[in-house]
Order: structure tokens, then C-alpha cells, then sequence
């Protein structure tokens, strides 16, 4: 089932979008960071699926983006992959 009306799995191409939450931890024997320091990141995610038949889809890419934020600081991690999968 699509959240939105209209949509279907069944559709040639299709995108996705979520917001992502975890937890991380950081240590660091160096004197200008804190010991240890654990923060909770937060993110946002994007897939766009293109769609072979019902069962096989391609993912030509996803992009990922969780900003950390350490000692002051903040780390901007991406990730873009690539893929396929099989609906059962």
C-alpha cells in the first residue's frame, strides 16, 4: 500500500523519502575533545526505485544525509548507493 492516493507499487518509477534517527558515540584520547560523547543525529533519506516488472526493481540511487555534532563541530555524512531488490 502507497501512503499517497494514486500511487502504486505497480508504477513504472517510484521515490521515497524518510526521516532517519539513531544514537552516536565518539571517543577521542585527544585533549580537545571530550573523553566520550554520545549525541543523537538525526537524518533525512531519498530512493528512487524504477521498477522492472512486480516482483524486481533497479535503484539507481539513494542518498542518505545524518549531520553529527561533536565537540563544537559538526560532521556532514553522505552516502549515495545503488542497487536493486526483489518484492516478495
Amino acid at each position: 500500500m502507497a501512503p499517497f492516493k494514486g500511487v502504486q507499487t505497480t508504477d513504472k518509477v517510484t521515490i521515497s523519502a524518510q526521516a532517519l534517527f539513531g544514537v552516536a558515540h565518539f571517543t577521542s584520547d585527544n585533549g580537545t575533545v571530550s573523553p566520550a560523547t554520545t549525541r543523537s543525529p538525526c537524518g533525512w533519506a531519498g530512493r528512487w526505485h524504477v521498477n522492472v516488472n512486480q516482483r524486481f526493481f533497479v535503484r539507481p540511487i539513494a542518498i542518505d544525509y545524518a549531520p553529527t555534532f561533536f565537540g563544537g563541530g559538526t560532521q556532514n555524512n553522505v552516502q549515495f548507493s545503488f542497487g536493486g531488490g526483489v518484492r516478495f
